[in-house]
């Protein structure tokens, strides 16, 4: 049984949770991820993502960093107050320094720039469930 079979099996089994406020890029998005995963629960803002959490056990977080109602950093920093584990991805159009370096501090699996390619999310993806693992 090959290693990627059992990352996608795995992966197949966790809850994720994407935050992206522009509905066309999350609608498509969205799409993407319930081809790795069954479970896909997508809000527009962090208000709804943290309803979401109250509600989900979520195993994979990805967001954008650019939301309405919070930066998706300082969500971040709230998430890993309470949990320092749980994976977690962010996506922005910026490479700005100050963006990475902030990021750099928040124990992240990945952060990926928009527009995101399939491959980098496979992989992002599989860092994940490594880090579950």
């Amino acid at each position: 049984m090959s290693e990627s079979y059992n990352f996608n099996k795995i992966l197949k089994n966790l809850n994720i949770l994407y935050i992206e406020d522009e509905k066309n890029i999350r609608l498509n998005i969205k799409k993407t991820l319930e081809l790795f995963c069954e479970n896909v629960f997508d809000a527009e803002n962090i208000l709804n993502a943290k309803e979401i959490l109250t509600k989900q056990r979520i195993d994979i977080i990805i967001s954008d960093i650019n939301l309405p109602d919070m930066s998706g950093i300082d969500f971040v920093k709230e998430i890993r107050i309470r949990d320092k584990t749980i994976p977690i991805i962010l996506l922005s159009a910026y490479t700005e320094k100050e963006f990475l370096l902030e990021a750099t501090k928040l124990k992240l699996v990945d952060y990926l720039t928009k527009p995101i390619n399939f491959k980098d999310l496979n992989n992002a993806l599989q860092k994940c469930v490594e880090e579950i693992l």
